[in-house]
Protein backbone atom coordinates (compact mmCIF):
# COMPACT_ATOMS: atom_id res chain seq x y z
CA UNK A 1 0.00 0.00 0.00
CA UNK A 2 1.72 3.18 -1.14
CA UNK A 3 -0.54 5.55 0.84
CA UNK A 4 1.21 7.32 3.68
CA UNK A 5 -1.86 9.18 4.96
CA UNK A 6 -5.64 8.85 5.03
CA UNK A 7 -5.87 11.55 2.35
CA UNK A 8 -3.53 9.54 0.07
CA UNK A 9 -5.54 6.39 0.78
CA UNK A 10 -8.79 8.12 -0.17
CA UNK A 11 -7.22 9.45 -3.39
CA UNK A 12 -5.93 5.98 -4.25
CA UNK A 13 -9.31 4.37 -3.52
CA UNK A 14 -11.03 6.92 -5.76
CA UNK A 15 -8.54 6.21 -8.54
CA UNK A 16 -9.08 2.43 -8.17
CA UNK A 17 -12.72 1.92 -7.14
CA UNK A 18 -13.46 -1.58 -5.87
CA UNK A 19 -9.80 -2.67 -6.08
CA UNK A 20 -8.67 -2.01 -2.51
CA UNK A 21 -9.68 -4.46 0.21
CA UNK A 22 -9.57 -3.96 3.95
CA UNK A 23 -9.31 -6.86 6.36
CA UNK A 24 -11.08 -7.15 9.68
CA UNK A 25 -11.39 -9.82 12.37
CA UNK A 26 -14.68 -11.06 10.87
CA UNK A 27 -17.92 -9.92 9.29
CA UNK A 28 -20.27 -7.91 11.47
CA UNK A 29 -17.55 -7.02 13.96
CA UNK A 30 -16.95 -3.54 15.32
CA UNK A 31 -13.94 -3.27 13.01
CA UNK A 32 -16.12 -4.12 10.01
CA UNK A 33 -18.55 -1.37 11.04
CA UNK A 34 -15.63 1.07 11.42
CA UNK A 35 -14.36 0.15 7.95
CA UNK A 36 -17.80 0.82 6.52
CA UNK A 37 -18.07 4.04 8.53
CA UNK A 38 -14.88 5.16 6.77
CA UNK A 39 -16.08 3.94 3.36
CA UNK A 40 -19.32 5.89 3.71
CA UNK A 41 -17.72 9.03 5.16
CA UNK A 42 -15.02 9.19 2.47
CA UNK A 43 -17.46 8.13 -0.27
CA UNK A 44 -15.04 5.52 -1.58
CA UNK A 45 -15.46 2.02 -2.96
CA UNK A 46 -13.30 -0.31 -0.85
CA UNK A 47 -14.06 -3.98 -0.31
CA UNK A 48 -14.43 -5.78 3.02
CA UNK A 49 -12.34 -8.94 3.50
CA UNK A 50 -13.25 -10.74 6.73
CA UNK A 51 -10.63 -12.88 8.47
CA UNK A 52 -11.02 -15.41 11.25
CA UNK A 53 -9.67 -13.07 13.91
CA UNK A 54 -7.33 -10.15 14.40
CA UNK A 55 -4.04 -12.10 14.21
CA UNK A 56 -4.74 -13.58 10.76
CA UNK A 57 -5.79 -10.14 9.43
CA UNK A 58 -2.62 -8.50 10.78
CA UNK A 59 -0.42 -11.32 9.50
CA UNK A 60 -1.95 -10.99 6.03
CA UNK A 61 -1.36 -7.22 6.05
CA UNK A 62 2.22 -7.53 7.34
CA UNK A 63 2.89 -10.16 4.67
CA UNK A 64 1.52 -7.96 1.88
CA UNK A 65 -1.46 -10.21 1.15
CA UNK A 66 -4.03 -7.51 1.86
CA UNK A 67 -3.41 -3.76 1.54
CA UNK A 68 -5.01 -2.59 4.79
CA UNK A 69 -6.75 -3.68 7.97
CA UNK A 70 -9.06 -2.26 10.61
CA UNK A 71 -7.95 -3.72 13.96
CA UNK A 72 -7.08 -2.66 17.51
CA UNK A 73 -4.26 -0.14 17.88
CA UNK A 74 -2.66 -2.22 20.64
CA UNK A 75 -2.39 -5.17 18.23
CA UNK A 76 -0.90 -2.99 15.48
CA UNK A 77 1.74 -1.35 17.69
CA UNK A 78 4.33 -4.18 17.55
CA UNK A 79 3.96 -4.43 13.75
CA UNK A 80 4.28 -0.66 13.43
CA UNK A 81 7.38 -0.54 15.63
CA UNK A 82 9.03 -3.25 13.52
CA UNK A 83 8.13 -1.40 10.31
CA UNK A 84 5.95 -4.22 8.95
CA UNK A 85 2.78 -2.11 9.02
CA UNK A 86 2.31 1.64 8.51
CA UNK A 87 -0.56 2.91 10.65
CA UNK A 88 -2.44 5.76 8.95
CA UNK A 89 -4.93 6.78 11.65
CA UNK A 90 -6.64 5.75 14.85
CA UNK A 91 -10.37 6.06 15.44
CA UNK A 92 -10.09 7.22 19.05
CA UNK A 93 -11.05 10.82 19.93
CA UNK A 94 -7.44 11.51 20.99
CA UNK A 95 -4.16 10.00 19.86
CA UNK A 96 -3.46 6.73 21.60
CA UNK A 97 -0.51 6.06 23.91
CA UNK A 98 0.43 2.88 22.04
CA UNK A 99 0.76 4.81 18.73
CA UNK A 100 1.35 8.42 19.82
CA UNK A 101 2.61 9.66 16.43
CA UNK A 102 -0.42 8.37 14.51
CA UNK A 103 -3.13 10.98 13.83
CA UNK A 104 -6.78 10.46 14.66
CA UNK A 105 -9.41 10.13 11.95
CA UNK A 106 -10.70 13.50 13.17
CA UNK A 107 -7.27 15.03 12.47
CA UNK A 108 -7.33 13.35 9.05
CA UNK A 109 -10.62 15.07 8.21
CA UNK A 110 -13.13 12.35 9.09
CA UNK A 111 -14.58 13.20 12.53
CA UNK A 112 -17.53 10.90 11.97
CA UNK A 113 -15.18 7.90 11.87
CA UNK A 114 -14.67 7.73 15.59
CA UNK A 115 -14.82 4.61 17.68
CA UNK A 116 -13.24 3.29 20.82
CA UNK A 117 -13.20 -0.10 22.43
CA UNK A 118 -15.04 0.16 25.68
CA UNK A 119 -16.08 -2.27 28.33
CA UNK A 120 -18.73 -2.01 30.96
CA UNK A 121 -20.32 -4.03 33.67
CA UNK A 122 -24.00 -4.97 33.41
CA UNK A 123 -26.27 -6.72 35.88
CA UNK A 124 -29.76 -8.22 35.63
CA UNK A 125 -32.50 -5.58 35.54
CA UNK A 126 -33.93 -6.89 38.82
CA UNK A 127 -30.72 -6.04 40.72
CA UNK A 128 -31.55 -3.78 43.69
CA UNK A 129 -30.47 -0.13 43.23
CA UNK A 130 -28.43 -0.29 46.46
CA UNK A 131 -26.38 -3.20 45.05
CA UNK A 132 -25.86 -1.32 41.77
CA UNK A 133 -24.69 1.76 43.67
CA UNK A 134 -22.24 -0.23 45.76
CA UNK A 135 -20.90 -2.17 42.79
CA UNK A 136 -20.46 1.06 40.83
CA UNK A 137 -18.67 2.76 43.72
CA UNK A 138 -16.23 -0.15 44.05
CA UNK A 139 -15.61 -0.24 40.30
CA UNK A 140 -15.02 3.52 40.14
CA UNK A 141 -12.61 3.25 43.08
CA UNK A 142 -10.69 0.45 41.38
CA UNK A 143 -10.51 2.28 38.05
CA UNK A 144 -9.11 5.36 39.80
CA UNK A 145 -6.27 3.30 41.27
CA UNK A 146 -2.91 4.32 39.76
CA UNK A 147 -1.82 0.67 39.60
CA UNK A 148 -4.90 -0.40 37.64
CA UNK A 149 -4.69 2.65 35.36
CA UNK A 150 -1.05 1.83 34.52
CA UNK A 151 -1.91 -1.81 33.82
CA UNK A 152 -4.82 -0.86 31.55
CA UNK A 153 -2.60 1.61 29.65
CA UNK A 154 -0.29 -1.27 28.70
CA UNK A 155 -3.25 -2.62 26.73
CA UNK A 156 -3.99 0.74 25.15
CA UNK A 157 -6.96 1.31 27.43
CA UNK A 158 -7.94 4.53 29.19
CA UNK A 159 -10.21 4.03 32.19
CA UNK A 160 -13.26 6.30 32.24
CA UNK A 161 -15.30 5.49 35.33
CA UNK A 162 -18.76 6.97 35.53
CA UNK A 163 -22.30 6.45 36.73
CA UNK A 164 -24.74 3.72 35.69
CA UNK A 165 -26.80 6.44 34.00
CA UNK A 166 -23.80 7.62 31.96
CA UNK A 167 -23.07 4.06 30.86
CA UNK A 168 -26.73 3.53 29.92
CA UNK A 169 -26.66 6.69 27.79
CA UNK A 170 -23.44 5.51 26.12
CA UNK A 171 -25.03 2.14 25.30
CA UNK A 172 -28.04 3.85 23.73
CA UNK A 173 -26.05 6.35 21.67
CA UNK A 174 -23.53 3.76 20.46
CA UNK A 175 -26.29 1.31 19.51
CA UNK A 176 -28.08 3.98 17.47
CA UNK A 177 -24.88 5.19 15.78
CA UNK A 178 -23.70 1.70 14.85
CA UNK A 179 -27.18 0.59 13.75
CA UNK A 180 -27.27 3.47 11.27
CA UNK A 181 -23.98 2.35 9.67
CA UNK A 182 -25.03 -1.31 9.70
CA UNK A 183 -28.25 -0.42 7.89
CA UNK A 184 -26.65 1.99 5.38
CA UNK A 185 -23.84 -0.46 4.55
CA UNK A 186 -26.01 -3.60 4.61
CA UNK A 187 -23.66 -5.32 7.05
CA UNK A 188 -24.40 -8.93 7.95
CA UNK A 189 -22.70 -10.86 10.77
CA UNK A 190 -20.96 -14.22 10.29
Amino acid sequence: MPAKSIQELVALARAKPGEIAYGTPGAGTTHHVIGEMFRLAANINIVHAPFQGEAPALTAAAGGHIPMVSVNASAVAPFAKSGKIRPLAVTTPERTEVLPDVPTMREAGYPEVESTNWSGLVVPSATPPSAISRLNAELVSALRSAQIQEKLKTYGMSPAPGTPEQFGALLQSEAARYAKVVTEAGIKAD
